[in-house]
């Protein structure tokens, strides 16, 4: 756990003692790009259970993230100030005597400053398949100048089966971290991953077919630094694959582009995201000559024109002799 160990010059009395009082900032003095983080009564808790001259402090998750975020902030020991007002504990004089304030002019720099070891956990994550993003939740914040997405695998099972579905990310450069927040990390998918998956039924189309694994390389985290200066930088533990809170795709897929070959009678359709070519019906299709919707002369193809192949979200459609006969008969229509 993350601790903040306080150490006065006499017994003080914890029950004056105000958690909330006291604001952690990067330099001695308040200077142009100081960086604070405040704390307060929810994001601590007093370990020490009676009156003492050292008060022990554990430090909750999201004011560890948040400290590991302020990247100037609590990476060594020459970034770790203290400041706090008189009003923070008093003693236990018959006459209470309040501690000697540390003004934000001339903070205390940590006596002792021990480098973060421990290393981050993922401990949840969600699939929205409509915005094809992932969501992180981890013990701790990431570089995201280090993610590798390419260490992250989709499976429909908690374990390598036979019958197992796997999508590696592949597309790295193509893939982005969006935001990252105290304990969370958002990463929008490239389109070609999301497609990938997309394309893989029964992977990800409900929560008990949608799990993730990584690796040790997936990254590491907000590096800190010993007395020395040596740098101290640690990777996530690998664990078996956790299942993921899922978001169904909602969005219907579009037509982004089509060719034509009127040679041969193929029409390539380009959509948003993969479809199921076995069932597309050629008798939905219709061409025009013009895009006007007044001078609209239709040419329909029939229920036998047929898919013969699908990659992610491309269709290559077979016309058959009487629908591409049908096309030609216009003089513009299809030159």
């Amino acid at each position: 756990e993350e601790t903040l160990t306080l150490s006065f010059s006499e017994i003080v009395d914890l029950g004056t003692f105000d958690p909330s009082k006291i604001t952690l900032q990067s330099l001695s003095s308040q200077e142009a790009g100081i960086q604070a983080v405040a704390l307060s009564l929810l994001s601590t808790t007093v370990v020490t259970a009676s009156n003492s001259e050292t008060i022990l402090l554990e430090l909750s998750t999201n004011l560890f993230s948040e400290i590991k975020l302020a990247s100037n902030l609590g990476s060594r020991k020459t970034s770790t100030f203290i400041t706090f007002p008189a009003t923070m504990v008093k003693d236990r004089a018959p006459v209470p005597n309040s501690v000697t304030a540390i003004l934000a002019s001339e903070a205390q720099q940590a006596a002792v400053f021990i480098p973060d070891y421990n290393r981050p956990l993922l401990t949840s994550w969600a699939m929205n398949m409509s915005t094809n993003q992932i969501t992180f939740t981890l013990s701790e914040p990431m570089d995201v100048e280090t993610i590798n997405f390419a260490e992250v695998t989709i499976m429909t099972d908690s374990e390598e089966l036979a019958s197992t579905i796997s999508v590696p990310l592949i597309n790295t450069e193509s893939s982005a971290v969006l935001s990252q927040s105290l304990t969370e990390m958002v990463v929008q998918l490239a389109t070609a991953d999301a497609n990938a998956i997309k394309s893989q039924p029964p992977l990800c189309v409900a929560s008990k077919t949608c799990y993730l694994k990584h690796s040790q390389l997936f990254g590491f985290d907000k590096s800190t630094f010993t007395d020395e200066g040596n740098i101290v930088r640690t990777r996530p533990l690998e664990f078996d694959p956790l299942e993921g809170t899922f978001s169904p795709d909602v969005y219907p897929p579009y037509l982004e582009a089509f060719s034509i070959d009127m040679n041969f009678g193929v029409i390539d359709l380009g959509f948003s995201e993969p479809v199921k070519f076995l069932e597309l019906d050629g008798s939905g299709l219709f061409f025009t000559e013009t895009q006007s919707i007044e001078s609209l002369e239709r040419v329909f193809m029939s229920s036998n024109s047929f898919s013969n192949e699908s990659t992610l979200a491309a269709i290559q459609l077979l016309l058959t002799t009487q629908d591409l006969n049908a096309i030609k008969a216009k003089d513009i229509m299809g030159s």
